[in-house]
C-alpha cells in the first residue's frame, strides 16, 4: 500500500511494528493501567498448514500472539465455538456470540483480536443529580427521554472555529488514559465533523485543551466545565471490509490475484487472500465511569 522499495518497505514494516509493539507494553506493563485494560491475541490456523517460522517470531515479538491450530474444513461448528468462547473469555462476556455462523471450510488462517476496559472516573458524577426522562435530540433530530449525568468537574477543554466544535477531557483514576467528547455546534454537525477529521485535527484539538481551576478569571472563576452526558450502552458492528476498500483504498489485500500473503506458511499451492474482517465493540457510560469491549478478526 505504501508503494516502497523491497529494502526500505522491509525497515518500515519493522518500525511501524516494534512502535506499535512498545506502545501496547507500556500500557500493559503500568501496574495501575492493567488493572483496568486488557487485550490479547490470538491466530487460529487451519491444522493441515503450517506457519513459517518468521511469521511465527513476528506475531510473538510485536502483537504476544500465539498459534492454535484447528480443523476449519472438517469441524467448522467446533471451530464456531472454540473462537466464540475465547471472544467471551477475554472480554469478561461483554461479547457473545461474536460469530453467528460457523467459518468457511476454505479458511486457512483467522487472527482475533480482543479488548476489554473498565475505568472509573476521576471526577465522578453524582447519581442524585442525574436527570430523570431528559430530553436529548438524536442525529436524525427526532428526540428522546433519556438519564442525563449532570456536573461542573475541573476537567480540560478547548473549541475549534473551524470544525465548529467543543472537545473535553474525562480522565479516568488510573491517570495516562481518558476518555474524550467531541460535540458539534449543529444539532446536525456530527457527519460534517466526521468528513473533517483526521488525526492531525484531532491532534490540534489535544493540544489546544486546557484545564479550568478553580477561581480562574479567564473562565469567570468557575470551579469547572459545565458538563450534561447521557448514561448510554452501545453496540457497533460496522462493514469494516468496506470501509476499507471504499474510503481507505485497502484493495489488493481481498483480491485473489493481488494478496501476497503466502510468506505466513511454509508451503501453500495457491493464492492467499483476506476473505473478511469482522469487528464489533459495545461500551457503556455511567456516573461510575466507562467500561467496553472489542473485538476485531
Amino acid at each position: 500500500m505504501l508503494h516502497l522499495d523491497s529494502l526500505e518497505n522491509n525497515v518500515t514494516f519493522s518500525k511501524t511494528h516494534e512502535a506499535f509493539s512498545q506502545a501496547v507494553k507500556s500500557l500493559i506493563d503500568d501496574v495501575n493501567i492493567s488493572k483496568s485494560l486488557h487485550s490479547a491475541n490470538q491466530i487460529f490456523v487451519q491444522e493441515t498448514l503450517e506457519v513459517s517460522n518468521t511469521y511465527l517470531s513476528a506475531v510473538n515479538h510485536y502483537h504476544l500472539s500465539s498459534i492454535r491450530y484447528l480443523n476449519f474444513a472438517k469441524e467448522s461448528y467446533q471451530v464456531l465455538t472454540i473462537i466464540n468462547d475465547w471472544i467471551e473469555k477475554q472480554t469478561q462476556h461483554m461479547i457473545t456470540n461474536f460469530l453467528t455462523t460457523p467459518p468457511s471450510p476454505a479458511t486457512t488462517l483467522m487472527a482475533v483480536n480482543a479488548i476489554r476496559f473498565k475505568g472509573d472516573w476521576q471526577y465522578r458524577f453524582d447519581p442524585s443529580d442525574t436527570e430523570k426522562d431528559a430530553w436529548f435530540r438524536m442525529i436524525n433530530g427526532q428526540t428522546a427521554t433519556v438519564d442525563m449525568m449532570v456536573a461542573q468537574h475541573p476537567v480540560a477543554f478547548a473549541y475549534s472555529a473551524s470544525l465548529q466544535t467543543s472537545i473535553i477531557e474525562l480522565p479516568f483514576k488510573m491517570q495516562r488514559l481518558s476518555f474524550f467528547l467531541l460535540l458539534p455546534n449543529d444539532t446536525f454537525g456530527l457527519f460534517s465533523l466526521l468528513n473533517s477529521l483526521n488525526a492531525t485535527a484531532f491532534a490540534d484539538l489535544i493540544y489546544s485543551m486546557r484545564k479550568v481551576n478553580s477561581g480562574d478569571k479567564t473562565f469567570g472563576g468557575s470551579s469547572g466545565v459545565n458538563i450534561r452526558i447521557p448514561k448510554f450502552s452501545i453496540s457497533s458492528m460496522p462493514r469494516i471490509t468496506e470501509i476499507m476498500k471504499t474510503q481507505m483504498g485497502v484493495k489488493s489485500l481481498f483480491s485473489t490475484e493481488s494478496a501476497n500473503l503466502e510468506a505466513m506458511f511454509k508451503r501453500y499451492n495457491g493464492r492467499i487472500h483476506m476473505g473478511d474482517l469482522i469487528h464489533k465493540a459495545v461500551i457503556k457510560i455511567d456516573e461510575q465511569g466507562s467500561i467496553g469491549a472489542a473485538v476485531s478478526t
